[in-house]
C-alpha cells in the first residue's frame, strides 16, 4: 500500500486458543467488539474460508460507509486476516493466536492506506502520532474481545454449575 501505517496491539485472553478464536473470527460477533463496525452480514461462504465476503457499516468521524472484506487467510485456531474490498480506505488486518497453556496471545495488527490527499499528508508528517493511535484503538478493541470472551465463558460455566446441582441426587 503506499501512503499506508501499520499498526498492532497484543493481549493475553484467559481461556483457551480455540474458544478465542471462534469468538473472534466469527463475523456476526465483530460488531461486539470492533469499534465502529455495525450490521455484520455475510455475502459469500461461511466466513471460515479464504474467499468468503462480508459486508458491514463503518462509523468513523461521524460518517457511516459500507465496507466489504475478503477473508485472505483462516487457520483455525491460529490465524485470521481480511483485506478491503470495497469501501472508504484500504486496509489489510490480521488477527493471530498463540496458545499458553489454558490462554491464548492475541495479536491484532492492520496496515491501512490513505483515503486522500488529506490523510496521506497526515500519514506522512503525523506518521508517528497517527501509528500510536492506531496502536491504542487496536489495544481497546483486543481489551474489549477479552472482557467479552471471558465474562461469555464464565456465564456458561456458571450456567453448566447449576444444571449440575440441580441434575445431582439429593441424599
Amino acid at each position: 500500500m503506499t501512503s499506508s501505517i501499520r499498526a498492532s496491539a497484543t493481549t493475553t485472553i484467559d481461556r483457551d486458543v480455540k474458544t478465542v478464536f471462534d469468538h473472534a473470527a466469527d463475523p456476526a460477533r465483530m460488531d461486539d467488539w470492533v469499534v465502529g463496525v455495525s450490521g455484520t452480514r455475510l455475502v459469500s461462504g461461511a466466513g471460515d474460508a479464504v474467499g468468503d465476503v462480508y459486508e458491514y457499516d463503518y462509523t468513523y468521524g461521524g460518517r457511516t460507509t459500507p465496507m466489504r472484506v475478503e477473508l485472505t487467510a483462516f487457520d483455525r485456531p491460529n490465524r485470521v486476516a481480511m483485506r478491503a474490498e470495497e469501501g472508504p480506505f484500504a486496509f489489510e488486518g490480521e488477527t493471530t493466536f498463540a496458545a499458553d497453556g489454558d490462554r491464548t496471545l492475541v495479536t491484532n495488527t492492520i496496515e491501512t492506506g490513505s483515503d486522500g490527499r488529506f490523510t496521506t499528508v497526515m500519514f506522512t508528517v503525523f506518521r508517528p502520532v497517527m501509528r500510536w493511535l492506531m496502536a491504542r484503538r487496536l489495544g481497546a478493541e483486543l481489551g474489549e474481545l477479552k472482557r467479552l470472551v471471558e465474562s461469555e465463558t464464565e456465564r456458561q460455566s456458571a450456567s453448566q454449575s447449576e444444571t449440575d446441582s440441580e441434575a445431582a441426587p439429593s441424599a
